[in-house]
């Protein structure tokens, strides 16, 4: 897994898109639970994530 940020450093009011990559090169099916935490001054944008190209309007 790599995760790619959009910005290399932000100020209140920027938004920060995170563009996570995972590439399973094994044979069988996996599953990836991201288990990534932000600071505390950071919020979730509704909407903003993606899985299988449907958005989702809270964390999971």
């Amino acid at each position: 897994m790599t995760q790619t940020p959009s910005l290399g450093a932000a100020v209140i009011g920027d938004t920060v898109r995170y563009t996570l990559s995972i590439t399973n090169s094994g044979v069988d099916l996996a599953t990836y639970r991201c288990n990534r935490y932000y600071s505390a001054v950071t919020s979730f944008v509704p909407g903003s994530v993606l899985i299988d190209g449907v958005a989702i309007s809270k964390p999971l």
